[in-house]
C-alpha cells in the first residue's frame, strides 16, 4: 500500500493528501465532540439525581453550579437568575408573594427564557455536526474523483508503451483504486459520528422539552409558596 501510495501520480497523491487532511479534521472533531457530549451526559445524570430527590433552591443552585456542563443545570441557572432579576427571588433566594399579577407575567417570562436557553444550549452542542455530513458526502466523490485521472493516466501510459496486456494495466489501476478507498475510510467514520452525535442531540432535545416543563411548575409552587429565607451563597 505504502509503494502504491509512493509510486502514485502526482494527481492522485494530492487527492490522497485532501483526503488526509479531512480525516485528521474529521478525527479531531470526532474526539472533541465525543468529550463534549460525554461530560453532559454524565453532568445530566447527576442534576436530575440531584433535582429529583431535593426541592430546595439554593441546594438545587449549588448542584447546578456544580454540575454546569448540564443543558438542565443551565436552564434552571437560567431560570433562576431571571426570577431574581424580576424581583421573585431575591438574591437570599427569599421568595417574594403578594405581587398581583406576578404568577402569569413569571410564567410568560420563564417560557421564553426556556426556550432562549434551550436555543443556545442546542446551537453549542450541535456546532460542528455539519462538517462531519460534509466531510461523509464529500469524501467518497474525492477519492472517486482521484481514481477517475488516475486510471486515465494509466490509460494514457499503456497507450504510450503500445501494450495492453494485465501486467501493464493494472498497477496503474491498482494506484488509481488507492484513492477511492481513501475517500471510503474519510468518509465512514465521519458518518458514524453525524449519527451518533445527531441521536445523542435529539436525546438531549427531549429531555430539555420534559426538564422545561417540570422547571415551570416547580417555580410555579415555589413563586406561590409563603415567604421563606435562605442564607446568602458566597
Amino acid at each position: 500500500m505504502v509503494e502504491l501510495i509512493l509510486t502514485a501520480s502526482y494527481i492522485t497523491q494530492t487527492v490522497l493528501i485532501i483526503l488526509l487532511l479531512l480525516s485528521v479534521f474529521s478525527w479531531a472533531g470526532i474526539f472533541y465532540k465525543f468529550r463534549v457530549f460525554s461530560k453532559s451526559k454524565k453532568a445530566t445524570r447527576y442534576f436530575l439525581h440531584e433535582f429529583k430527590k431535593d426541592d430546595d433552591p439554593l441546594s438545587l443552585r449549588k448542584g447546578a453550579l456544580k454540575h454546569r456542563e448540564s443543558p438542565l443545570a443551565l436552564l434552571y441557572l437560567g431560570c433562576l437568575k431571571r426570577l431574581q432579576r424580576k424581583g421573585v427571588l431575591s438574591e437570599q433566594l427569599e421568595v417574594v408573594t403578594g405581587k398581583e399579577g406576578t404568577a402569569d407575567s413569571i410564567s410568560i417570562s420563564l417560557s421564553r427564557l426556556l426556550r432562549s436557553v434551550k436555543s443556545e444550549e442546542i446551537s453549542y452542542l450541535e456546532s460542528y455536526l455539519s462538517y462531519f455530513a460534509i466531510i461523509g458526502n464529500i469524501s467518497p466523490f474525492i477519492g472517486l474523483f482521484g481514481t477517475v485521472l488516475g486510471i486515465i493516466d494509466a490509460f494514457q501510459n499503456i497507450s504510450q508503451i503500445g501494450s495492453a496486456n494485465i501486467a501493464a494495466v493494472a498497477p496503474g489501476v491498482a494506484e488509481a483504486l488507492v484513492a477511492t478507498a481513501a475517500g471510503l475510510l474519510t468518509a465512514i467514520p465521519a458518518v458514524i459520528a453525524y449519527n451518533y452525535f445527531l441521536n445523542s442531540l435529539r436525546i438531549f432535545d427531549s429531555q430539555m422539552d420534559a426538564f422545561s416543563e417540570e422547571l415551570m411548575l416547580f417555580f410555579e409552587e415555589h413563586t406561590k409558596s409563603p415567604r421563606q429565607s435562605y442564607p446568602v451563597i458566597k
